[in-house]
């Protein structure tokens, strides 16, 4: 960026408040594009989990199960963004959790505005809960976390009901709820169908996105090396010639036409 006047300490602290706003902004749009296709890639390892997991008891959850599998497949370079997005991600999990908590005692919220005013008192008592030193001010450097702990709570806020969400969940429906689980929705008046779609896959379409959405914040605060595998790995293209591993294109091929196009991500 370039400016005109000479960089003052509150230039600088301007110009860096806008790039780390456009980088959040280039970063949720590079999700909400390319989400589907990190989703399909949890899908096409998605049995592997159950072999994988007997092996490495210290494994817990599919997501866990998903990266540590990635980590064993793609370069140094993008093991080292995978870590990095890790440890965001439990962030993410860690402020979910403090501010859902802090949702059961309101009344309902109607409005996104609302939701929002929730989140900034709760990341204030988030902070001082975190931080007991006497030392710790808000105006030296406290004031600086909460505005990144709102930011990352916002990102979740604003794709928690999202069209976009709930359209992931229509798409992969299939391969996350049991044929017991689809025959009880088939039953359901047409209307509550989706809603309760949704319900069912949140606890397994959540957490893949919000670990995407760290993982895209991730690639936007520096350069990264990446080999081309490594992107298709990551979810960021959709197939490498002479990689030999499962596509999107490859399964619409062979699709018959009226499949294809309810299909398309």
């Amino acid at each position: 960026m370039s400016v005109d006047d000479a960089i003052t300490t509150e230039t600088a602290s301007t110009l860096t408040e806008s790039l780390r706003l456009a980088n959040d902004r280039h970063a949720m749009r590079l999700a909400e594009r390319s989400a589907w296709r990190f989703i399909f890639r949890y899908v096409y390892l998605k049995n592997r989990f159950p072999k994988y997991r007997a092996q490495r008891t210290s494994i817990k959850t599919d997501l866990e199960c998903f990266i540590s599998i990635l980590m064993e497949t793609v370069s140094d370079s993008a093991r080292e963004i995978l870590a990095f997005s890790k440890r965001r991600f439990e962030r993410y999990k860690d402020l979910v959790t403090f501010f859902e908590k802090g949702l059961k005692k309101k009344k309902a919220i109607n409005r996104v505005a609302e939701a929002e005013a929730v989140a900034l008192k709760r990341m204030i008592e988030f902070e001082l809960k975190r931080n007991k030193s006497s030392d710790w001010r808000l105006g030296a450097g406290g004031l600086i976390q909460i505005t990144d702990d709102f930011i990352l709570l916002s990102e979740y806020i604003n794709t928690h009901e999202s069209r976009p969400f709930r359209e992931h969940c229509e798409r992969w429906k299939k391969f996350f709820l049991t044929p017991t689980e689809q025959a009880a929705i088939a039953k359901l008046p047409a209307k509550d169908r989706r809603s309760k779609v949704v319900e069912k896959l949140r606890p397994h379409i959540q957490p893949i996105w919000l670990f995407f959405v760290a993982l895209c914040h991730i690639l936007q605060e520096r350069d990264n090396m990446l080999t081309a595998s490594d992107a298709y790995w990551l979810g960021l293209i959709d197939e490498v010639i002479g990689l030999e591993e499962i596509n999107f294109r490859l399964i619409m091929e062979t699709m018959p036409p009226k499949k294809q196009k309810r299909a398309i991500p």
